[in-house]
């Protein structure tokens, strides 16, 4: 019965150590916190997702990196393994922004807005959905800024080893502070 007994708590032991699987469909389960506001509407932002990838022969060096930011809700459920995004469901607000820097991590600074740019230091693209449905794919309201919007996002490393980061965006209508550990995935 003494054997039996110690053999259930060493099984046990095993099964609570086993390693999840890097292709597990995770969601993230942060404790990050921030806003955005839109035309007077704040809304909370608690899910922070970085990912990072380069573009060759556009830069010193040769290359030049373009990092992409999802902020989202907590009513979004957003499911990723060590890589990617691999699912969203439930609904609720999103920001996506792109900007290039010619070092990994970016540099603590201002990155103006320019629509569609690859130069180092600047914010490239900015789109806002509200009440995002990742059912219908679909938003109730979609602002995208384009090439007449002006603005910038301001960047800090508050510790860039465990990627906890700070991003201020100023926009038309818009302004932002976002706070905190990002996921990262890398693409190279």
């Amino acid at each position: 019965m003494k054997n039996l007994i110690l053999f259930s708590i060493l099984v046990l032991l095993i099964a609570s150590c086993k390693k999840k699987k890097e292709d597990d469909n995770t969601p993230n389960n942060n404790t990050n916190s921030g806003y955005v506001t839109y035309d007077g509407k704040k809304m909370p932002l608690t899910q922070f997702f970085v990912s990072v990838d380069t573009v060759w022969g556009r830069f010193y060096n040769d290359h030049l990196y373009e990092y992409s930011l999802l902020y989202a809700s907590s009513g979004l459920k957003i499911f990723h393994d060590n890589y990617e995004i691999t699912g969203v469901t439930g609904k609720g607000d999103v920001l996506l922004a792109y900007f290039y820097s010619d070092v990994e991590p970016p540099k603590d600074s201002n990155y103006d807005f320019v629509f569609t740019s690859e130069d180092a230091m600047k914010l490239g693209d900015m789109e806002l959905m509200i009440g995002y449905d990742a059912a219908l794919d679909s938003a109730d309201t979609d602002i995208y800024y384009e090439e007449d919007a002006s603005g910038f996002m301001k960047f800090t490393k508050k510790d860039a080893a465990n990627h906890v980061y700070k991003t201020e965006f100023t926009m038309p209508k818009l302004e932002a502070v976002i706070e905190g550990k990002h996921i990262m995935f890398r693409q190279f």
